[in-house]
């Protein structure tokens, strides 16, 4: 079986000694249109009951999740259907094609990470399901960004005024719509990082404490991939069971207020951020 065509050869012999053969070649071949171009489609088994998707990788330069004439198209990047077992790699022109695809039959259409030949560029569009038509062709666009990375440490404050690393506190990355994107947890030294990022603008919560302070109010992952260092952060350290800070009332006078939560795991060298 050849990627296009189908050979099946016949031979026989009688006993009078006439000896017969043939050859049969088998190709189905249909004319195609669509967003991807003009082209056709040539197969070695039936395709008038099976389908096939095509799906362009490119990266939305202008953010719009659709391809623009002069957008780059991407290589290498492989994408599988899962409930067919199938999967294809996109060619020098960023398309990927499955073929001989089960007709009416569901399928979870997924990229594999970093599977691209750029390691920078980030899937970024939404999860998706295709169901084939018999003989049809579904084309459909996958986006890539640029990816970016945001780092900073955190630190924790205590009623005394000494500022030390926190070290084991969750740290979450939140997007514009207030959803956590992702969740990591500062190491020994109090240090954090965020890696492929995509386009967007971004705030890092510790979860379950008080910030007092931060270095950077928003984070924006241009489409370029920047990346944004030293998004530091000072959180209330808590002493036995409970958060402890000094707060200057009105009279000018200081008091310690106390609200019991966890506590956290502390650096043991003293710092001023």
């Amino acid at each position: 079986v050849l990627p296009y065509l189908t050979v099946t050869p016949y031979f026989s012999y009688s006993d009078n000694g006439v000896v017969s053969g043939n050859l049969t070649m088998n190709l189905s071949m249909g004319n195609r249109t669509g967003q991807l171009g003009n082209y056709y489609a040539a197969e070695s088994r039936t395709i008038s009951s099976r389908g096939t998707l095509k799906a362009r990788l490119f990266e939305d330069e202008n953010g719009d999740g659709r391809y623009t004439l002069g957008e780059r198209l991407l290589s290498g990047g492989v994408i599988h259907s899962l409930q067919t077992r199938q999967k294809a790699q996109s060619d020098d022109v960023g398309i990927a094609t499955i073929s001989n695809v089960r007709a009416w039959f569901p399928s979870d259409i997924v990229y594999e990470s970093d599977t691209v030949e750029e390691f920078s560029m980030k899937y970024g569009g939404e999860k998706f399901a295709v169901e084939m038509r018999p003989g049809k062709v579904i084309e459909v666009d996958l986006p890539f960004y640029k990816a970016g990375d945001i780092d900073g440490t955190v630190y924790s404050r205590r009623s005394d005024g000494r500022v030390r690393v926190a070290r084991g506190i969750t740290v979450e990355l939140v997007d514009g719509k207030g959803e956590v994107i992702a969740k990591t947890v500062s190491s020994s030294d109090g240090f954090y990082s965020f890696q492929r990022v995509l386009p967007g603008k971004y705030r890092v919560i510790p979860k379950g404490q008080q910030t007092l302070s931060s270095t950077v109010s928003e984070a924006v992952i241009t489409s370029e991939g920047n990346f944004i260092g030293g998004y530091d952060m000072v959180i209330l350290e808590e002493i036995g069971g409970s958060k402890s800070a000094s707060v200057v009332a009105p009279n000018g006078t200081q008091s310690v207020a106390q609200n019991s939560v966890a506590q956290p795991v502390l650096g043991e060298r003293s710092i001023n951020p």
